[in-house]
């Protein structure tokens, strides 16, 4: 932690980012041609988050449940060309947020619970990675509290932004 004396959480997925619209909404109906079943998402989605999630892991996760049925390489090729660009996923006062708090005595730290390689994929894809001083990815529920609780009586000012409070 730096010098300053204030610090700044924030979390990732529903606060800063439009989670809803990038994975339930465009991601599923970017893969809707392939993937008509919605308990064979669903499943691919429990089996991939348990060894870390990530796209590519949904994708085989799938095609392992449907007997390799599906095109997983055409499937990952939709997905790369389709969402390496996630910036228009970002709620529309993010970034001017963002540029308005940068520079002050404030520490900004990203606090967002999942996978880091996923998380980390989701936050640089979006390119609001250097707006952070630290970012901080939790793999296991409450680990958001063990981190603010890190910080708590070591500085004067916390202000910690989450769309889900009981995280925290």
């Amino acid at each position: 932690m730096s010098k300053k004396t204030r610090v700044l959480f924030l979390d990732f997925d529903h606060t800063l980012f439009n989670t809803d619209q990038f994975f339930h909404v465009e991601v599923r109906n970017a893969l809707s041609r392939f993937v008509t079943d919605g308990k064979l998402w669903e499943d691919g989605y429990d089996r991939a988050w348990q060894s870390g999630y990530s796209l590519d892991k949904h994708i085989d996760e799938i095609r392992r449940i449907s007997g390799d049925q599906l095109p997983g390489e055409e499937m990952k090729s939709i997905i790369h060309g389709s969402f390496s660009d996630l910036k228009r996923f970002l709620f529309p006062d993010v970034v001017p947020f963002l540029k308005s708090i940068r520079g002050q005595e404030t520490d900004i730290f990203l606090l967002s619970f999942g996978s880091e390689t996923w998380q980390r994929y989701k936050v640089l894809g979006s390119g609001i990675g250097a707006y952070f001083d630290d970012m901080f990815f939790v793999p296991a529920e409450g680990g958001k509290a063990q981190v603010v609780l890190e910080y708590a009586g070591k500085i004067d000012h916390m202000i910690a932004v989450d769309n889900n409070p009981t995280e925290l």
